[in-house]
Parts: structure tokens; sequence; C-alpha cells
């Protein structure tokens, strides 16, 4: 299980600061989006760590 992350060491930046239209890109431009400056492997961590706060909060009110 990954170490505990200290929200407030977190940037907090949005990635897409402007509206996307997906629809118009071409495939080449969105199979870079997707394979190009990715790391899988956080993306997997965040997930975990919102999966366990997700947990807590559920816990919560009982």
């Amino acid at each position: 299980m990954p170490p505990e992350t200290d929200p407030s060491e977190i940037e907090n930046v949005p990635v897409l600061t402007d509206p996307q239209n997906w629809a118009s890109r071409s495939h080449q431009e969105l199979y870079a989006a997707v394979h190009n400056n990715n790391d899988p492997g956080q993306a997997g961590q965040i997930s975990s760590e919102w999966g366990k706060y997700g947990s807590e909060l559920t816990e919560a009110p009982e």
C-alpha cells in the first residue's frame, strides 16, 4: 500500500484549464495525450488514496 500523502503537500493545479472537445481531436492527438508524459503508477496511487478516503467517509457516520 502506498504511503499516506499529506493533503497540504499536493498542489491544487487543474490539469485541464479550458473546456475540451475530445470529439474534435484526431486519433493521433488522443493517443499522444494518453501515452506521452503519463505516469499510470501515479494515477493508481492517487486512485488508491481517494478510495481510502471514500471508505473512511462511508464509515464515519457509523
